[in-house]
């Protein structure tokens, strides 16, 4: 039975105790009572509107700077001459739980409760007591949330989340381990039962299936929860190893490529993958022959009529290679960089370029004859023009949850541009509109509406020429990865996105005499941030609201309440698109252990951690610096380095949840965010949902990039 601890501060809650037997399905026996819910929005509004710098608006800009002691000055003296308002009281205990002083949070949540009548503040209540280690009393308030099913969703999470801390800690008061986990999965069957969307209820509720020896339950829960979020990228390993013990090793080895592809220095994961190659040899070659024939299956296209362009882009594909494979759709030539022909190659043939990294490389037909040495730069390019050049498996997104390899043709022509030891690189030259169009549905969806289609084609070709020469140290402008535009080739090519870079040729974003830095992310979460504020330099990118005016969430920048909630739960942006297959990430979640965290390359010499503190945003109210404090001492990590070392999040638009250990020491970081991408310029989301209400291009950009002016460049 749950008992009270004697520790709490906070008013007391009077709740109907439930607790239901440990023989009993939970998720048979929850209830749930129903209670008004009373927006506080409305209420923060309406104090907006009394006057511009409100002691609520001075204290958000410095909680905002990371001023947090003079952030909380101005909260109290704003509490003492409104004693008692539930506004303020919720500000301070999103305050002290943002500062990780949890009891507080749990008493100011509690006297807003208490103050405003909402009762739903008490699951937030209960949330900081279980984190601050007092589970019986959190128990108690989320349970009498469960009195009538189906039973409330928040409490349902936390007291899965409650029941999880407590099984890993080996049981509570009496309940095994094992009881433990299964309360936990009761919590999380009867919240995925309401909200089969939760992908992190649905990898919660693998876990639990796992840990309880019900391995089939886990892998479909696990794969739900990949195929809402792609992004939990440990669970391709799990799902692969539970398929290995299943005996199911073709399944197994599709997971565990998957798994190595977005974690490729994970060299247990390269271990056990290599194990199940060598006791399966039958299943390598069956693989290699069935890779070999969808290789063989692919024709080159001809490419279409697109603008033209004397802007040449030089694209790189890949470096650092010792063989690739390529083929014609017709006849190929070779040639020098000054245009001299070295050899021609028939059509529709194989040829392996390989460089031994000692002596000259050498073009090799599929007999291994050698057709053509070289120890400099070669140039390969269909003799008709209408011809594209197939090359066999690139690989993409390595490290990313998306990483992937896969066969691309390509217009233009094909350098290959070899480094002394370092093999070679192999690089696109292309005009730019042709590039523009294998950029263009490589970034945005050819379904989505031609105007937003357009908006994308005008930000792509600008940002590309704001580029130019990012990469001259390895010999190409631009790569074909997301740190500058995905770019997929003519396969990726489609009727609807050629039109909208042909009905948009030449059609640039300037600032002055330069290039407009046109940059875009997939999802901005609700509002975009600054140049300035994401990457600490000057440019004309200011941030934006991606929300009609009525569905604003009030004025930025928003104190910690307004901005936890809004982290949470918001809805209404136009890039929220729930809809939207393959984006409906307008708000994750996602879970962090710290074992993990602390083994990251950049925490090193810090201990192990104690807490992780976001300690400065933007004006949106992204994270630009987050402090992680250890046994043995700190660091602070900025701007877009936070994605990384927090296991590659999808944005900076975050709220931290930590959950400690029986020692302190941080078990858990459950991090709730917004968005997708750096969060700079155009959403493209957004710009897909402006374009569903009507907006042509231009509008659209000028929403985006209300400082750039339009311009039509000459093709020649």
């Amino acid at each position: 039975m749950w008992n009270h601890p004697k520790t709490r501060k906070a008013p007391p809650i009077h709740v109907r105790l439930w607790v239901p037997p440990l023989d009993q399905p939970l998720h048979n026996s929850l209830r749930y009572r129903s209670t008004p819910l009373l927006t506080v929005l409305l209420w923060s509004l309406a104090v907006l509107s009394a006057g511009a710098r409100s002691p609520v608006r001075d204290f958000a800009e410095r909680y905002t700077l990371g001023e947090m002691d003079a952030a909380q000055s101005i909260l109290l003296k704003a509490e003492a001459e409104k004693p008692g308002d539930p506004r303020l009281q919720l500000e301070e205990a999103a305050l002290h739980e943002e500062m990780g002083d949890l009891e507080g949070a749990a008493r100011y949540y509690n006297l807003a409760a208490s103050s405003n009548g909402q009762e739903d503040l008490q699951i937030d209540a209960a949330s900081s007591l279980a984190r601050s280690g007092h589970w019986n009393e959190a128990a108690r308030i989320l349970i009498s949330f469960l009195e009538m099913p189906p039973g409330h969703p928040d409490a349902l999470w936390e007291l899965a989340l409650v029941h999880r801390s407590l099984a890993m800690l080996g049981g509570w008061e009496g309940r095994s381990a094992k009881a433990e986990w299964r309360l936990a999965r009761g919590c999380l069957e009867a919240l995925v039962a309401q909200r089969p969307e939760m992908s992190a209820a649905q990898m919660l509720l693998g876990e639990c299936d796992e840990t309880l020896g019900d391995g089939d339950a886990a892998v479909a829960a696990y794969e739900s929860a990949l195929s809402l979020e792609p992004s939990y990228r440990k669970l391709n390993a799990r799902v692969a190893r539970l398929l290995k013990r299943k005996g199911r090793s073709a399944e197994a080895l599709d997971w565990y490529e998957k798994a190595t592809a977005v974690e490729p220095q994970n060299a247990l994961l390269q271990r056990e993958k290599a194990r199940l190659l060598k006791r399966w040899p039958r299943l390598v070659k069956e693989r290699r022959e069935e890779r070999m024939r969808r290789w063989e299956a692919v024709t080159p296209p001809t490419q279409t009529d697109l603008p033209s362009s004397s802007i040449m882009v030089r694209v790189g594909l890949t470096t650092h290679l010792f063989r690739i494979v390529l083929r014609g759709g017709g006849d190929l030539q070779v040639l020098t960089p000054a245009g001299n022909v070295i050899r021609v190659l028939e059509g529709n043939c194989d040829y392996a370029v390989v460089w031994p990294g000692e002596g000259p490389g050498a073009i090799l037909d599929d007999r291994k004859n050698k057709l053509v040495t070289f120890n400099q730069r070669l140039w390969i390019q269909p003799v008709h023009p209408a011809d594209t050049i197939a090359l066999h498996a690139l690989t993409t997104g390595t490290g990313y949850f998306f990483a992937t390899e896969s066969d691309r043709s390509y217009r233009g022509l094909i350098e290959i541009h070899p480094g002394p030891g370092k093999g070679f690189g192999v690089i696109n030259r292309i005009p730019l509109e042709e590039y523009i169009a294998g950029v263009l549905p490589s970034e945005m969806p050819s379904h989505w509406p031609l105007e937003a289609l357009k908006a994308q084609a005008v930000a792509a070709r600008t940002d590309t020429l704001s580029m130019m020469g990012r990469h001259n140290a390895e010999g190409f402008d631009v790569c074909d990865e997301v740190h500058c535009q995905a770019y997929r080739g003519i396969q990726s090519e489609r009727e609807v996105t050629n039109r909208a870079v042909s009905e948009t040729s030449g059609v640039v974003l300037m600032n002055g005499n330069q290039p407009f830095p046109a940059v875009y992310s997939a999802q901005c979460g609700g509002r975009t941030q600054s140049f300035k504020e994401a990457w600490g330099r000057e440019a004309p990118v200011v941030g934006v609201a991606d929300y009609d005016a009525e569905g604003s969430p009030g004025t930025f920048p928003l104190p910690p309440w307004e901005l936890k909630k809004w982290v949470k739960e918001a809805s209404g942006a136009y890039c929220d698109m729930p809809t939207l297959k393959g984006f409906r990430n307008f708000r994750w979640m996602t879970i962090l252990s710290g074992s993990d965290l602390q083994a990251k390359e950049r925490l090193q010499g810090i201990g192990r951690i104690l807490s992780v503190r976001v300690t400065k945003r933007s004006q949106a109210g992204w994270a630009q610096e987050v402090l992680f404090t250890g046994e043995s001492g700190e660091k602070r990590i900025q701007n877009d380095a936070i994605r990384g070392v927090l296991g590659g999040l999808r944005s900076n638009l975050v709220w931290f949840e930590d959950w400690k250990d029986a020692d302190g020491f941080l078990d858990e970081l459950i991090i709730y965010g917004g968005g997708w991408g750096h969060g700079v310029g155009m959403c493209l989301v957004g710009a897909c949902g402006l374009a569903k209400r009507g907006w042509d291009f231009r509008r659209i950009l000028k929403h985006y990039y209300p400082e750039a002016a339009f311009k039509k460049i000459p093709p020649n």
